[in-house]
Formats: structure tokens, C-alpha cells, sequence
């Protein structure tokens, strides 16, 4: 499992297309604004989707938004804590979209995301990228800013998670 995580505009949906085109047996799953429970929300569209998913947006960015917007993460801790072992039994490796808050700023004006709370934004998912949150992400995280999808081998990407179900 793939799971894409960032901020708005920074190229999550793109990079899971691009990995769709060279996965086709894989399906991409989108998670948009969560009901109100989150959990539930986030957990039945796991189950359903498998391992072999690219996931566009999870958990980090209910915590990212969660905390920016709402001043609080819409999971416990303890499962914040379930849903980190189920992706890390599926496999689960993360991408952090990223870049500068000008830019992301820029792509989106001034509403909704005035530029400090996209600096907060970002802030909140670095936070979780470098073990700096509470609760802590302990799934292996690869960064990757929106300017790099030019340079960004994402054949290998594919390939990687490809080998991930080959048998020795």
C-alpha cells in the first residue's frame, strides 16, 4: 500500500495517477473531509481497498487539518495506534507531498488557506514526517516537493512496491 499524504496542491493526486498508469492492477482510493467519525471513516475504506492501493490522502491529514483547523486530531490515540499497525501489516509506506508555503499559498489564494495556516499545515505534517507529533507515525515516510515530480523516478516507486508481492 501506498499512502500519499500533503497538503492541498501539492501534487498528491497527480503523483497517484502517475503511479496508477504504470500499477493497473492497483486501485486508487481518495479520502475526502471525514464524517464525523473519522476512525470508522478512514478504517471501512481500508478494509475495502487492501494492500495493493494507493491511498490519496489518510490519517496524517486528518491530524494536519485536524490540528490547523479544529485545534485537535479527530483519532484517540489509541486508534490513531490501530490504524498505524494496520497499514504497517499492509505494507504501508507513505509519501509526503510537499512544498514551499508560498507556493502552496499561492496555488490556492487566500481562501480558505491564508498563508499562516498553511504554514501550520505544513509544520503539522513535518511534524509527523520527523517523529516530532504526539501521536507519532512510525510507518517509513519518503518526502517529496511538488517540483520534484519532474525529476522523481516513479518507476521505481512502482517497481518497489510491485517486488513487495513477488514470491523469493
Amino acid at each position: 500500500m501506498i499512502l500519499i499524504e500533503g497538503p492541498d496542491r501539492t501534487g498528491k493526486t497527480t503523483l497517484a495517477e502517475m503511479l496508477r498508469a504504470l500499477l493497473p492492477e492497483w486501485e486508487v482510493v481518495h479520502f475526502g473531509v471525514p464524517p464525523k467519525d473519522v476512525f470508522t471513516y478512514h478504517a471501512e475504506g481500508i478494509h475495502r481497498a487492501g494492500s495493493r492501493s494507493i491511498v490519496d490522502r489518510l490519517h496524517w491529514s486528518e491530524y494536519a487539518y485536524g490540528k490547523t483547523y479544529r485545534n485537535k486530531c479527530g483519532y484517540t490515540r489509541s486508534k490513531w495506534r490501530a490504524m498505524e499497525r494496520t497499514l504497517y501489516r499492509l505494507g504501508c509506506s507513505v509519501i509526503l507531498m510537499g512544498d514551499s508555503v508560498e507556493k502552496i499559498q499561492s496555488r490556492w489564494g487566500d481562501e480558505p488557506f491564508p498563508k499562516e495556516k498553511v504554514r501550520q499545515l505544513v509544520e503539522h505534517f513535518e511534524d509527523l514526517r520527523k517523529g516530532r507529533s504526539d501521536p507519532k507515525s512510525f510507518l517509513p515516510c519518503v518526502r517529496l516537493v511538488l517540483s520534484d515530480l519532474k525529476v522523481v523516478d516513479v518507476q521505481g516507486l512502482a517497481d518497489l512496491e510491485r517486488r513487495k508481492f513477488e514470491k523469493p
